[in-house]
């Protein structure tokens, strides 16, 4: 499929979401015209949008959340659920609650289209590293590491700050993250089976981790 099918199918597909949010704000007594004074937009925006010849953008993606209760992602053709992401539950100076997310990412944790609402509670010794980490998350580890440094099951405490002493880090490239580590060369290599992409750049590194399964069974 090419690019610009595929931005063509994005499109498509965010112009259905938001014809949906119309029926049902217009079940409940809200209609177009009030949609666009309540997100600050001209009639004319929300017509196109509704017609497929406006993309629907960040920002009004935003506001319609805001206002109505819609995920943003879901409105720009992400995730499969209109309902609204859950929020972390607050901190305080003793504990930090982090997303639990299955995946390395770039950006918010909890914007992560894949995020379930998992997070775990970070407390001790490593809530300090977790307040000077960059827009840090917990990374659960489900395979097998061939070199025996991390096992399955290990969460591993991820900062959105590269760091070139790091044992483990974050590497992206073509959109995708991949938990990599460094080399007897000094270059970053995949941690799981498989190629780095060679245009792939170093975007985080794990701090520690946090939790280690010791009642794994062998082999697992």
């Amino acid at each position: 499929m090419s690019e610009n099918s595929s931005q063509e199918d994005r499109q498509t597909l965010c112009t259905e979401r938001f014809r949906q949010v119309l029926g049902e704000l217009s079940e409940k007594g809200i209609n177009q015209i009030q949609v666009g004074a309540r997100t600050g937009m001209p009639p004319q925006y929300i017509s196109d949008v509704k017609s497929g010849t406006r993309n629907v953008s960040e920002l009004f993606a935003r506001r319609i959340s805001q206002e109505f209760g819609y995920d943003y992602l879901w409105l720009r053709g992400e995730g499969s659920s209109p309902q609204p992401r859950p929020a972390l539950p607050p901190s305080d100076g003793k504990r930090i609650v982090l997303p639990l997310l299955p995946h390395p990412v770039k950006g918010i944790p909890e914007e992560f289209p894949h995020w379930d609402g998992a997070v775990i509670e970070v407390c001790g010794v490593a809530v300090i590293a977790a307040k000077k980490a960059e827009k840090p998350y917990v990374l659960k580890y489900d395979r097998t590491d061939p070199q025996g440094l991390l096992h399955k099951g290990d969460l591993l405490l991820i900062s959105q700050k590269t760091s070139e002493q790091a044992t483990i880090g974050v590497v992206g490239a073509n959109g995708k993250y991949f938990l990599s580590r460094r080399n007897q060369a000094g270059q970053w290599e995949r941690v799981a089976p498989g190629i780095l992409p060679a245009k792939g750049k170093l975007i985080g590194h794990c701090v520690g981790i946090l939790w280690r399964n010791l009642m794994a069974k062998e082999g697992q």
